[in-house]
């Protein structure tokens, strides 16, 4: 009688189940279930299947047609292209590199689910897109510093000219390695950058010949 019930269960989930159109989900997770699926047609073809062998085919054809997971739609598909297509013309010089790990890694995981879309579900996608936007808005653009830079150069050119009054020359390389030092922060700001190149500036002009006061 169990087993006349039992079976009775996976026909009626079979039924149930048989017509799934394989266009409609992901390739891995219609795999396991159209062997599922062969398997539980097998068990009730046979002419005398054990308890176990319909119970064994039950549980594997229940729980692989709940994980079947649906393919994202085209239009789904073609706005993380969009995103992804014009976030790839970005350049990661531009951006400090805290903003743009991320970014990057968000990038990445949108293309790899644009290169295998049988594979890509409706809600995995939609999770990369929002997680794409997020990180574009969220990239800082990179200070410039080649100003200061320039500023820097500037200001050793001048002062390995030599010839200088010791005390003008000690005050202009202790604004070079001021510069220098702030050049290394990875916060530099365009306030404190703009400030700096005119402490530079004024001890460049501050610099006065030996013999000449």
């Amino acid at each position: 009688v169990e087993a006349a019930t039992a079976l009775e269960d996976l026909q009626e989930l079979y039924n149930y189940t048989k017509d799934a159109d394989e266009s409609l989900y992901t390739a891995a997770s219609w795999v396991p279930f159209a062997s599922a699926l062969a398997g539980a047609n097998e068990v009730l073809e046979a002419a005398d299947p054990t308890e176990e062998q319909i119970e064994a085919a039950y549980d594997a054809l229940s729980p692989a047609y709940n994980a079947l997971a649906l393919r994202a739609l085209q239009h789904e598909l073609d706005t993380l292209a969009a995103f992804a297509g014009m976030y790839s013309q970005y350049v990661e010089a531009l951006y400090t590199p805290a903003s743009w790990v991320p970014f990057k890694a968000a990038l990445d995981a949108a293309n790899a689910l644009l290169a295998d879309p049988t594979n890509a579900s409706g809600p995995a996608v939609g999770a990369a897109t929002e997680a794409l936007i997020t990180a574009g808005n969220n990239l800082k653009e990179a200070l410039i510093t080649s100003p200061l830079e320039g500023a820097i150069a500037d200001a050793e050119a001048l002062l390995a000219q030599g010839g200088w009054i010791p005390s003008s020359a000690e005050n202009l390389q202790k604004a070079i390695d001021k510069a220098k030092a702030l050049l290394a922060k990875e916060d530099l700001t365009q306030a404190e950058m703009v400030s700096m190149i005119l402490e530079l500036t004024d001890a460049m002009s501050h610099m006065f010949e030996q013999g000449n006061k």
